[in-house]
């Protein structure tokens, strides 16, 4: 585990030190990030997307699920709240993926109410919630022994 970090921190200097011929795009920040979710970099691929802007790079959906499901698999709910903010301020809507990762991670950190109200103003949006939604809810109630 300890080579994969040493190899996504070298693709993390890659980016930054524009080894790229041309700079570096919205993808090729996408794949860095992943990687550096994955060794548990959140805070280094995060420091990725405020660098995006010096080379031109608009984040897309992709770039930020990216980081709302490493926030909330590593249990920083309440940074993946302001990400999703900050995504939505940014124009770029959630998909049901996004509303989905950002639900499980709630329920997971035992905020079911927050969760629930976050499929609210998944509806109020237009986005129709699937079955996983409705399992991962059901889950989270199920775990925290809440009554609805």
């Amino acid at each position: 585990m300890c080579w994969l970090k040493g190899v996504v921190r070298k693709l993390h200097a890659m980016c930054l030190m524009k080894c790229f011929r041309e700079a570096p795009d919205v993808f090729s920040f996408s794949i860095v990030m992943k990687g550096l979710c994955n060794v548990n970099e959140v805070d280094a691929a995060c420091g990725l997307l405020r660098g995006m802007k010096k080379y031109g790079c608009v984040p897309n959906a992709v770039v930020y699920q990216t980081l709302l499901h490493a926030l909330c698999k590593f249990d920083r709910v309440d940074e993946g709240l302001k990400l999703f903010e900050d995504m939505i301020l940014m124009g770029c809507m959630p998909d049901v993926e996004s509303f989905n990762d950002f639900i499980h991670g709630l329920c997971r950190a035992k905020q079911i109410h927050e969760a629930a109200k976050l499929v609210d103003r998944m509806l109020l949006r237009g986005f129709i919630p699937n079955a996983l939604t409705f399992g991962v809810l059901i889950h989270g109630l199920c775990r925290t022994g809440c009554n609805v």
